[in-house]
């Protein structure tokens, strides 16, 4: 048996989207545009399955495929079906299906606009960025990380933040420690 629901109702409670494609469809939160579900078309119908709702690595029990896809860095299923069989693994690609990490890559980003602000010392012009809120905390609780980047050098710092208030202080400990 099957039930059919309204996209407009989904959508809505859910604040997500569903992004359609000849042969499935992808729902995704909004605010992190991680994937909570997918749907294979069948005689002409999208057939809905939900994602897991996972959380760190550590803290859900995984099966060794998903675990060194991971740690691997999210290599092609290509690629984990080389490695497989040295790292004593057997491959079962419909385990990948939900990784947010891989399907985020995916996600297009408008370039950002040329800027004629160019360093010509270190530590003359830095970047900050500001990631986050992710709904799973890291092993120490963090929610959010700050990235910071030299615009001579391209040297890149990341800092990991419980709280987006920390940033500020984040940032003028950073400068003492570059001495600026």
């Amino acid at each position: 048996s099957c039930n059919l629901i309204s996209i407009h109702k989904l959508t809505c409670d859910l604040n997500c989207m569903v992004t359609y494609f000849s042969d499935n469809c992808v729902i995704q939160d909004q605010a992190m545009k991680r994937k909570i579900g997918s749907g294979d078309l069948c005689d002409g119908v999208y057939v809905l399955r939900m994602a897991n709702q996972g959380s760190s690595l550590a803290a859900q029990p995984q099966d060794a495929i998903v675990l060194w896809h991971a740690i691997m860095g999210h290599p092609s299923n290509k690629v984990l079906l080389k490695m497989s069989s040295s790292l004593n693994f057997s491959l079962d690609e419909n385990k990948l299906e939900g990784c947010d990490v891989c399907h985020q890559s995916k996600q297009c980003m408008l370039p950002f606009s040329l800027s004629n602000n160019k360093a010509v010392q270190a530590f003359e012009l830095i970047h900050c960025d500001l990631w986050g809120r992710y709904a799973t905390k890291s092993h120490n609780g963090s929610h959010y990380f700050l990235t910071i980047v030299d615009d001579f050098t391209h040297a890149v710092w990341v800092y990991l933040i419980k709280e987006k208030l920390e940033t500020p202080n984040m940032i003028i400990n950073f400068c003492k420690l570059i001495e600026i």
